[in-house]
């Protein structure tokens, strides 16, 4: 709604690992006053070919990658909610992000920690879910935001409704969210 209301009530997203719209359908009540909404999620290709074939819509799209969504839109928005951590070299995609012309940057539901350094830890699914183990990056708070220095301005800083976590040896992070803006 920020970038809504500095930009005439254009809100135009993209929504990296966004899976079926899943953030869209949720801010939707929301969002539905805005003058011009166009959502855009970027997903894996079994995610993109259902969305497109079931639920895609004039406001509501889906993308194979970042460059084919940006040939057909100009998102104000990115939003990066659960998904930097299970990235293979997410610096890039900060990077990538850094080069565009989007003014604001969402990063939510991401763990950190005050810890020096970024670990690699493994994340496990409990049984009643599914049985499957993924790489998961606990990022140093500290490292990141100076990764994010010279191009991004943080605006606010909140903990995602995770919350605190520890590992099994005892590590501690938690889950947080950040609203930054392109420094022009």
């Amino acid at each position: 709604m920020w970038v809504a209301a500095r930009n005439n009530g254009r809100l135009n997203v993209l929504d990296y690992g966004g899976s079926l719209g899943t953030s869209y359908f949720q801010n939707r009540k929301f969002i539905e006053a805005l003058e011009q909404i166009r959502w855009n999620v970027v997903e894996q290709s079994h995610y993109v070919e259902a969305g497109q074939t079931h639920i895609q819509d004039h406001q509501l799209r889906f993308f194979k990658t970042i460059d084919e969504c940006l040939v057909e839109s100009e998102p104000n928005v990115i939003l990066l909610s659960s998904v930097l951590q299970y990235l293979e070299d997410p610096l890039y995609l900060i990077k990538k992000f850094s080069a565009s012309k989007t003014t604001c940057l969402i990063i939510d539901r991401t763990p950190f920690s005050s810890s020096d350094v970024d670990r690699l830890l493994v994340q496990t699914v409990s049984a009643p879910i599914y049985s499957a183990s993924y790489p998961i990056w606990i990022f140093s708070m500290s490292k990141f935001l100076q990764t994010l220095e010279p191009n991004w301005s943080l605006i606010a800083q909140c903990q995602s409704p995770e919350g605190y976590a520890n590992s099994t040896n005892g590590f501690e992070f938690s889950f947080q969210g950040m609203l930054l803006e392109l420094r022009k």
